[in-house]
């Protein structure tokens, strides 16, 4: 997620922005806590910074015909098998490996879920990142990508460390909208997502432009005569699935939609450091019908200042879910916080990156729900 939407933003951001952006990223927990990275460098051998408390094993899962680095921690010197989060990572490249320094808002929180759960929580490297096989992350399609978390899952369930009764599953940001495709009919025992969206890749990307316009200044009159055209670009890229190039060539008046959309690039390759196939696979994914499949209990957490998922693509994933059974899922809203765990002054400080400091908010709510649901 190493792209930048404002001065200020993190990589991660954009990543979200990407989700879009989902973007995103984007996750280490911030907090004060008690228990935060000794700052050591990754000695050899090791996928990532030790963390005092906590145990990591570096492991390898298959999937699509290579090998994928996973990374397993669980709290030192308990033996018992525990609870386990299988944690979905954002939209960007960035590994999702813990730095050495304490890092950015999604590095504090997932941190924080790592040493105060005392849960195992699991992750897996995406394809060409940090040491795992497969083709370059910026080659990757969504369904490929998805299919390792899949793999990571079936590794956590077999694990001697983990409860396999007693498994959730985490999605962030662009990782979200996998969380329910992985857990459906994965005897899960929960999921959670952060930052995300529950509508479809197309409905997302049109809304985020015209969000995106607005923060940035621009006079209503002037947004109504460009959106129809983002969304007739929206529609032959993501609903048809069309090259973005094919689209300019054919109708050049389209070209400036292109322009003014965050992380497209200039060739029409690539969106949020992405290929447009991973945009396009992720429109044909179904979140809808799989968050409709879910049959266990769901939090639904968001930032009150997240401009790159915002409250209502939240609120359709509970719509969904509670539609099936009253009350299955929850939505919880963190105050003035943003995409990547950061409060902010106003909606629109947040949109540049200003005036923002780390609030561990969202690190205690999905540590109390966790606590209580692994009690249930």
């Amino acid at each position: 997620m190493r792209q930048t939407v404002h001065p200020s933003s993190t990589t991660r951001a954009l990543a979200m922005v990407t989700t879009l952006a989902l973007v995103a990223l984007a996750f280490a927990a911030h907090a004060a806590s008690a228990a935060v990275a000794s700052g050591q460098a990754v000695a050899p051998g090791a996928c990532e910074p030790p963390i005092r408390g906590v145990v990591t094993e570096c492991g390898w899962v298959e999937s699509g015909g290579y090998r994928l680095r996973t990374i397993l921690t669980k709290p030192e010197g308990v033996t018992r098998r525990l609870p386990a989060v299988l944690f979905i990572q954002w939209l960007s490249c960035d590994p999702v490996a813990l730095p050495a320094a304490e890092g950015d808002g999604w590095a504090r929180t997932l941190r924080g879920l790592v040493a105060q759960s005392g849960v195992v929580v699991a992750r897996a490297e995406k394809a060409g990142i940090s040491g795992s096989g497969g083709p370059a992350c910026s080659a990757l399609g969504y369904d490929e990508e998805l299919a390792g978390h899949r793999a990571a899952l079936a590794a956590l369930r077999r694990s001697p460390h983990v409860d396999p009764d007693s498994i959730f599953v985490f999605g962030a940001s662009m990782g979200g909208t996998m969380a329910p495709l992985v857990a459906a009919g994965g005897n899960v025992r929960g999921v959670l997502v952060w930052g995300t969206t529950g509508k479809t890749w197309a409905e997302h990307m049109i809304a985020l432009d015209r969000r995106v316009l607005t923060l940035r200044g621009v006079a209503p009159d002037s947004i109504g005569r460009v959106i129809g055209w983002h969304a007739l670009f929206h529609a032959l890229y993501l609903v048809e699935g069309r090259a973005p190039p094919a689209i300019i060539a054919e109708r050049p008046r389209l070209a400036a939609a292109w322009r003014r959309m965050l992380g497209a690039d200039s060739a029409g390759r690539q969106q949020y450091g992405r290929p447009i196939r991973f945009h396009q696979e992720a429109e044909r994914a179904g979140w809808e019908g799989a968050w409709a499949r879910i049959e266990v209990p769901v939090l639904v957490v968001r930032g009150e200042y997240d401009w790159i998922m915002p409250a209502d693509e939240h609120e359709w994933i509970a719509e969904i879910v509670n539609a099936r059974r009253a009350g299955l899922a929850e939505v919880v809203v963190v105050p003035r916080v943003d995409h990547n765990f950061f409060a902010y002054p106003s909606p629109r400080s947040a949109f540049r990156g200003e005036g923002g400091a780390y609030d561990a908010g969202a690190l205690e709510v999905f540590l109390d729900w966790l606590a209580k649901r692994r009690r249930g």
